[in-house]
């Protein structure tokens, strides 16, 4: 490799910094950053971080990203030896979306391979989502169950709906009558002035035998629902904290493997 002809290559692939920076551009700086920058790929002493290869184009995926978001530095990441960690935290801030990618495909082939020896396979699902399965609480359950009776079993063209209803179930009904094809108001009692929510079908809505399945797919993904005495916010929270630790399993996993294989190449 000849080094004069890889700066300049460095020069063409950032000059268009020099237009973009609120602080002087200096190429030279640019090169301590891409030197600091390329330790992450690893070497022979360090480990890469868990989803960046160089020979998977993981030095054009940390460049892409320094040059996307260097102008919002304030300044380069190498002060002149010392690293800038305030600067250094917004790269790798954008790095750990690509690992947590990196992470989910990992857990969606390992499902596939164990799906595959189980036989259980689903061949429409190749790609991992990660979306939480629906938590109700139990009064939410109830309301499921009573606007079930309402809009497939009742001849009534309204339901209203308890006057004590919460910010958060009020936020449930109306999701779930949405998903119905319903519309929902906010009445007032004439004689007391209080507020209630209220469903009601549309003018145009007919109950054909396939508008009602509809709505019974609708019910049955709210019957299927996890039932917990958390708040949605609570049931989210305990996922994230589930998923968080998965992430951090795999991330020790990771650097445990590459430090016994590394001992045992040693030997």
């Amino acid at each position: 490799m000849h080094l004069s002809i890889l700066r300049e290559y460095l020069q063409l692939e950032f000059d268009h910094l020099e237009t973009s920076l609120d602080f002087t551009y200096d190429f030279e700086r640019i090169i301590d950053d891409f030197i600091l920058l390329a330790f992450f790929v690893g070497n022979d002493f360090l480990p890469n971080l868990p989803y960046l290869h160089i020979n998977e184009g993981a030095l054009a995926l940390m460049f892409d990203i320094y040059k996307r978001v260097l102008p919002s530095c304030g300044g380069y990441i190498n002060e002149f030896g010392i690293i800038n960690l305030d600067r250094l935290e917004i790269i790798l801030i954008e790095l750990e979306k690509v690992e947590y990618e990196a992470f989910e495909q990992a857990s969606s082939n390992q499902s596939w391979i164990k799906s595959k020896q189980t036989g259980q396979h689903d061949s429409s699902n190749k790609t991992s989502s990660r979306v939480s399965p629906t938590v109700i609480t139990p009064y939410q359950k109830g309301l499921v169950k009573d606007i079930k009776e309402f809009t497939l079993y009742l001849d009534d063209d309204d339901y209203d709906l308890p006057t004590t209803l919460n910010a958060a179930d009020r936020k449930f009904v109306t999701d779930m009558a949405e998903s119905l094809g319903l519309d929902h108001r906010t009445i007032t009692d004439s004689e007391t002035g209080e507020k209630r929510l209220q469903l009601h079908f549309r003018e145009d809505f007919e109950p054909e035998e396939e508008g009602e399945e509809a709505m019974k797919r609708v019910f049955r993904k709210y019957e299927r629902a996890q039932v917990s005495d958390q708040t949605v916010e609570e049931a989210e929270a305990a996922m994230e904290r589930k998923y968080q630790q998965k992430f951090e399993e795999w991330k020790d996993e990771y650097y445990k493997v590459l430090h016994l294989s590394g001992a045992k190449s040693n030997v």
